[in-house]
């Protein structure tokens, strides 16, 4: 039985638990089990860490998590417990209360079930309970105090016990999981692993590390205790020069000293000298698919094609020299013909049996959790008050130069790329409810063909100082390109322009804006870019924006990378956007959009738009206003440049002006604004 938990309140337990992946396994349920005491302490009792989960049938889940392990000898110090609440009336509503007087963290007795804080702040049930009209009646009872759990001020949406339970003990279901460390993950990236999951076909797959030779040691006997009878297995191997490939067992490895029929097993390559080169050698004859032999290691093909290693083999140098062998040819694995990049071993090994690595994965069907042990940049976190904080903050913003109004940030990027749905979302953030003043689509074409600045309004009607400027998208072989974007970032085309995707506008358009001043020019350039079509942007698309890049830089524009649509990439972020920075996929496309751009990692800000929604969803308004601050931070800095720049001009004009000494007239002032 698996339980009732799904896999993004797993992900919210694990970031609050902390310390890096977790599995939970189900201790005890009271559907299952029966509601009983004896029963609870028999099944969960010297278990370790645990969490205690309540359903109701009003919708609301919440709880507890233990740090130490239940027994039955009376009050337990727990400094890592906590309480918490996953949802409420069945809306999403996620709260942790942490223990603040750990000596009575947990209150163990052998007639209590999981049982909370001292008086108590959670108290599940006694002895036994009987199912009565579809729900158990639990006899305990709940305090809301701030004695042991900080229960007070943590959310404003929660000021007492009601704004939990409901104001009732009865629930559907209650469950107890053990919570464990996850195994040690090993070196396979989750971009191979989707790549071996497309191979092996039927569906998600789940990678168990079995057999690592730099954690096991590269020994025979080793390899078949640690991986015979698991059934499908991987073997990977890596060499100092930065390839890696290795083959699929589809049966499970043994050691019967002869040959294995395996008609799913494959060799493969999954990079060459550090580059991608993903090429999969099927199997043609499958009664010599596998070797299993007392003394081998994993060994694909008969006469062999990949031959690992026998015996021991033992580190030298910082590598493992292994013994094994390789052939290339076509009697057992289709290996000639299939790639035009490999036409013997060498193009695969570079012509070495020296490994760093060697590892073994267990294959099993299944969605994998692809969440990393702590999030791959350090972020504040991220709940109601810090929203309320980045809101106020933004509120109050204003450029440092005091005569301009508001920043300017300008969005380019690709047709569908997101955006004007950001422009949307932003202003959804600060009106209180989702707004569509950006007209959205989806085509070849552009939606927005106008250059539209949008100011962004708060519930009280003041506009923030900052317009998000919205532009015709990028087309393969027509729309704006760099004549349009070098006149745009220097102001000279007007709020409202309409584009032309076939001629660029010029100086003599009657529209065009001879003498812009400041407040008309961009002060940050954000490309946008869809998160999960990274690779399928046209080259005259990337062409155009690499000649953005070198206009904006060289007139010294700060540039970022707006990345929309991360719950596309990866599950786990569509079910909760707040385990973005936790996301082994969403690192991997944020660094992969920081290479195609040539922008530093920390200038690639994820984002998720409104698209489906009908109501605002606070993580979603936190990433937004991440990237709007991130972009306003970098439109002040290039601000104070030009206020620098400024000020060395008029010390200029006061220099060559001996007759007025320090004086400098107006006209002066504004000539030296001018040239900047």
């Amino acid at each position: 039985m698996a339980g009732k938990l799904t896999e993004s309140d797993f992900d919210q337990l694990e970031q609050w638990i902390g310390s890096g992946p977790k599995t939970f396994t189900l201790l005890y349920s009271i559907t299952r089990d029966g509601c009983d005491a004896t029963t609870f302490h028999q099944k969960c009792d010297s278990q370790g860490p645990t969490v205690t989960v309540l359903y109701n049938p009003q919708g609301s889940v919440y709880g507890g998590y233990a740090g130490e392990s239940w027994n039955q000898s009376g009050y337990v110090d727990d400094k890592t417990a906590f309480l918490y609440q996953l949802k409420f009336s069945g809306t999403v509503r996620k709260t942790k209360f942490p223990v603040v007087s750990s000596t009575q963290g947990l209150y163990c007795s052998a007639t209590y079930g999981p049982t909370f804080g001292g008086g108590h702040n959670l108290y599940t049930f006694s002895n036994t309970v009987t199912l009565s009209n579809g729900v158990f009646p639990l006899n305990g009872c709940v305090r809301f105090h701030d004695s042991f759990y900080q229960m007070a001020g943590v959310s404003s949406k929660v000021s007492s016990w009601p704004d939990i339970n409901n104001d009732t003990m009865n629930v559907s279901e209650l469950e107890v999981y053990k919570v464990a460390e996850t195994q040690m993950a090993g070196k396979l990236n989750d971009s191979d692993m989707d790549q071996l999951e497309q191979w092996i076909g039927s569906g998600p797959k789940t990678f168990t590390l079995l057999y690592s030779i730099t954690r096991d040691g590269c020994d025979a006997t080793t390899f078949h205790q640690k991986c015979d009878a698991q059934g499908p297995t991987v073997t990977v191997l890596y060499n100092p020069q930065g390839s890696v490939y290795g083959g699929y067992a589809g049966e499970s490895w043994k050691q019967s000293g002869n040959y294995t029929d395996d008609k799913d097993a494959f060799l493969y390559q999954l990079k060459f000298s550090g580059t991608d080169r993903k090429t999969k050698f099927p199997v043609v004859s499958s009664g010599h698919g596998l070797c299993c032999k007392v003394a081998y290691g994993p060994t694909f093909g008969g006469g062999h094609n990949l031959y690992t290693f026998s015996n021991t083999v033992t580190l030298s140098n910082g590598v493992f020299p292994l013994n094994g062998c390789v052939r290339f040819g076509d009697s057992c694995y289709q290996m000639t013909g299939v790639s035009s990049k490999v036409s013997s071993w060498p193009d695969i090994n570079n012509d070495t049996m020296n490994v760093s690595e060697l590892e073994v994965y267990k294959v099993a069907d299944g969605q994998r959790k692809m969440v990393l042990p702590k999030p791959w940049t350090r972020t504040p976190e991220l709940n109601e008050k810090f929203l309320r904080e980045v809101t106020e903050e933004m509120e109050n913003m204003s450029p440092v130069i005091e005569t301009l109004n508001a920043y300017r940030i300008l969005l380019l990027g690709p047709v569908g790329s997101g955006k004007s749905s950001f422009c949307n979302t932003v202003t959804s953030v600060f009106r209180g409810r989702i707004t569509q003043r950006a007209i959205c689509g989806s085509g070849d074409r552009s939606t927005t063909t106008l250059y539209q600045p949008y100011n962004i309004r708060t519930k009280k009607g003041a506009d923030l100082k900052m317009l998000i400027c919205d532009t015709r998208g990028l087309e393969d072989n027509t729309g704006i390109g760099p004549i349009d974007v070098n006149f745009l970032v220097d102001g000279h085309v007007p709020d409202m322009y309409e584009f032309n995707p076939e001629i660029p506008i010029d100086i003599s358009d009657p529209e065009f804006q001879l003498k812009p001043d400041l407040s008309q020019k961009v002060h940050c350039v954000a490309f946008t870019l869809d998160a999960a079509s990274l690779d399928d942007i046209p080259s005259n698309v990337m062409a155009k924006i690499r000649d953005f890049r070198k206009i904006c830089t060289r007139k010294q524009i700060p540039q970022a990378i707006l990345l929309t649509k991360i719950d596309t990439v990866d599950k786990t972020v569509d079910e909760s956007v707040k385990q973005v920075y936790y996301s082994s996929k969403i690192y991997d496309v944020v660094q992969k959009a920081s290479k195609l751009i040539g922008l530093p990692e920390n200038h690639v800000l994820p984002v998720k738009n409104y698209n489906r929604e009908m109501i605002l969803d606070d993580d979603v308004n936190i990433l937004a206003l991440l990237a709007l601050r991130q972009l306003a931070y970098f439109a002040e800095d290039h601000l104070e440049n030009v206020q620098m720049k400024q000020s060395r001009s008029v010390r200029r004009l006061q220099t060559a002006n001996p007759i007025t000494g320090n004086r400098t007239g107006p006209g002066d002032l504004e000539s030296a604004s001018e040239t900047i």
